[in-house]
């Protein structure tokens, strides 16, 4: 029997850049199991997303047409809990099971005309309406993206040093980042006792420098590191290419800006800088 592409959904994320995107399993519902199975149809899941095919005549013409007014609905299973670090949800709605649907070929959050609670360990649901893409029902391949957007977050060094006295700085060199002077703090002449970072930092090592420097704006998530980010002192590069800032080192930092302070979600790094014995 022959089979033609009905339609595919590809999952894109900004954090990944022009690499798949894997954070999520994309299952049917089990009324959709149903509806694909009596319609002759075949699920097969790709790097980035699935492929649904048709049972198709020597035309090329679906076996089994859909009914215009058909809803195929697929189940979005998290695989990644980092996913909810490093993506923007402002504009998926909070407290009830997200529901995205298609309209011209893209997917997008949308809100539900009654409640339903989230199935275990599902993250959202797509439903594919198929009057919205095929003025005869199943005629021609429809692609449909789903895209995330990634988070934007301040970054923050703390270094620890046993040079007093020294300036240091953080440069990027091909200068994308910036870590200006407005940002940047001295935690021993100024203790900021609203920093846990540097607050822990002060108990670990009080007889040395400790210098918080911060990205002049937020920082947009990305899987492939930064490589170009360097500790500079005076004129001279001591340390290069600084480790980006984990994930996992999520804190708080206050932030002065034009309307006053305000406390800021951070992703922090601490890097040791020792002048080797000789």
């Amino acid at each position: 029997m022959n089979y033609t592409v009905l339609f595919e959904i590809r999952i894109t994320h900004e954090y990944c850049a022009d690499q798949p995107c894997s954070d999520f399993a994309i299952e049917p519902t089990p009324a959709t199991q149903r509806l694909l199975d009596n319609h002759r149809c075949l699920l097969r899941w790709t790097t980035d997303g699935i492929r649904v095919l048709t049972a198709a005549t020597d035309e090329g013409e679906p076996f089994i047409p859909l009914f215009d007014d058909a809803r195929i609905n697929f189940y979005l299973k998290l695989l990644n809990r980092d996913f909810l670090i490093y993506t923007d949800l402002s504009g998926i709605p909070v407290g009830e099971f997200p529901l995205f649907t298609n309209t011209k070929g893209l997917i997008q959050p949308t809100s539900r005309t009654e409640e339903k609670k989230s199935p275990r360990d599902r993250f959202a649901e797509i439903e594919i309406r198929c009057s919205e893409f095929f003025e005869t029902p199943a005629r021609g391949a429809v692609g449909l993206c789903l895209s995330f957007k990634a988070k934007s977050i301040h970054w923050h060094y703390y270094l620890v040093t046993d040079k007093n006295g020294a300036e240091f700085d953080i440069q990027d060199k091909e200068s994308s980042l910036k870590f200006s002077e407005k940002f940047k703090r001295d935690l021993n002449e100024s203790p900021d006792a609203e920093d846990p970072i540097a607050v822990s930092l002060a108990d670990l090592y009080p007889t040395m420098k400790r210098i918080r420097f911060g990205s002049t704006k937020p920082i947009t998530c990305r899987r492939k590191p930064v490589q170009t980010i360097q500790l500079v002192l005076g004129s001279d590069q001591v340390l290069d290419t600084l480790p980006n800032p984990s994930w996992q080192n999520f804190s708080s930092v206050k932030i002065k800006g034009t309307r006053g302070s305000r406390l800021e979600n951070s992703l922090f790094q601490v890097i040791k800088y020792v002048t080797p014995k000789k």
